[in-house]
């Protein structure tokens, strides 16, 4: 969790993670009793089934309750796409939707807390764009408000990513200065011209 423990500054204001462990709504209420008296068993439940419930769409492919789970003023901070605002998500959700064929997603909520949540998730796809096969894990983080998602952010290995799903001429982009920034800009590329289509 360090690489997420780095950029919790982004949640400005959000209310520090309360974490429950094992990570379910059934234990939720034994932990709170025993550990943390004072904890929001209500809204730490309601964090966990936010979060099970938005991955559990995002498998599905049902990508119009994906995007009802955002508030208008979302943002996600992405380690292939960078910053994405409200505007930006819907063409972005759609766009890895319509560039990759799932063969399995796999989920864990691994804390829940007061308007937050940690996943961890595995995600091997074809990316069609170069027809490769890409295995990526990653760690999602949510701020949750009562419109919904409100901060988002996404910590996946840009270099494995890369390496993947571009191939060799990933591989020697990836250590050249300015990668980072070639990676972001394509798949912008590509999930705006896919956008068009919708």
């Amino acid at each position: 969790m360090a690489m997420i423990t780095s950029v919790t500054s982004l949640f400005t204001g959000a209310v520090p993670l309360e974490p429950v462990h094992p990570c379910s709504p059934e234990t939720t209420t034994d932990y709170a009793k025993r550990y943390r008296p004072s904890i929001n068993v209500e809204r730490v439940r309601l964090s966990w089934n936010r979060a099970h419930e938005h991955f559990s769409a995002f498998k599905a492919g049902d990508t119009d309750t994906v995007l009802a789970g955002y508030s208008h003023v979302a943002t996600i901070h992405h380690s292939l796409l960078g910053k994405l605002t409200s505007d930006e998500i819907g063409r972005a959700v759609r766009g890895f939707q319509r560039t990759t064929r799932t063969r399995a997603f796999v989920f864990h909520v691994e804390r829940a807390g007061v308007d937050t949540a940690e996943i961890s998730w595995t995600w091997s796809h074809d990316f069609l764009p170069t027809g490769r096969r890409v295995m990526m894990e990653g760690e999602t983080r949510f701020l949750f408000s009562s419109a919904g998602i409100e901060q988002q952010i996404e910590t996946i290995d840009r270099r494995a990513w890369s390496r993947q799903a571009l191939g060799l001429k990933g591989a020697v982009l990836s250590l050249l200065p300015g990668w980072r920034s070639f990676v972001e800009a394509e798949l912008r590329r590509t999930m705006d011209m896919d956008s068009r289509h919708a």
